[in-house]
């Protein structure tokens, strides 16, 4: 199974990411962009997973988790990735201990169970689009037009299954975690 962990996010997050991606939208190209039920923070990217280590970690996550405290998460404004083959816009997500924490405890969740260490550090962003072509100078004006600053509470984590379905990509929650509420 091809798997992340992550944060689901509200409606509403939803509905102001959408409406800043159709901003982006009307100064692109082309591009492949999020669907808006698809908008979430990934905490790690698994990849594929056997069937058995996806057990071990689900019991794993369980049982560190719930000693990790609610948080909130704030974003930071609009930038973006630059790849060969087009620009990932995103929001930032402010950087916090909690958040951290957490990553941190999911990272040492899958050490226990043999599941390897990205390379690069974590930077927390809501991904609006991949493969985006546009006029850079556009988008760095529409950064400077945009800074939101939305908040969410953070009660549990998710463990979602991502998959194709008629060329697009679909998340399915697998199972929720719950952390310590304060």
């Amino acid at each position: 199974m091809r798997l992340f962990i992550g944060i689901q996010l509200n409606p509403e997050w939803k509905e102001c990411l959408e409406t800043i991606q159709q901003e982006i939208k009307d100064i692109s190209s082309k591009g492949n962009f999020t669907a808006k039920e698809n908008f979430h923070l990934t905490i790690r990217f698994l990849g594929e997973v056997e069937e058995q280590k996806v057990k071990l970690l689900k019991e794993q996550l369980h049982g560190q988790l719930s000693k990790c405290s609610t948080f909130d998460i704030e974003t930071t404004g609009l930038g973006f990735f630059t790849k060969k083959r087009g620009m990932i816009p995103w929001i930032g997500i402010k950087q916090n201990k909690l958040l951290q924490g957490v990553y941190n405890t999911v990272q040492d969740c899958l050490n226990q169970v043999d599941i390897p260490e990205e390379g690069s550090p974590y930077i927390p962003h809501l991904t609006l689009g991949r493969t985006i072509r546009l006029d850079e100078e556009k988008f760095l004006e529409l950064k400077a037009s945009i800074s939101p600053v939305l908040f969410q509470k953070v009660t549990n984590l998710t463990i979602f299954k991502s998959y194709q379905v008629n060329g697009r990509l679909a998340y399915t929650p697998l199972e929720e975690f719950p952390l310590k509420t304060k």
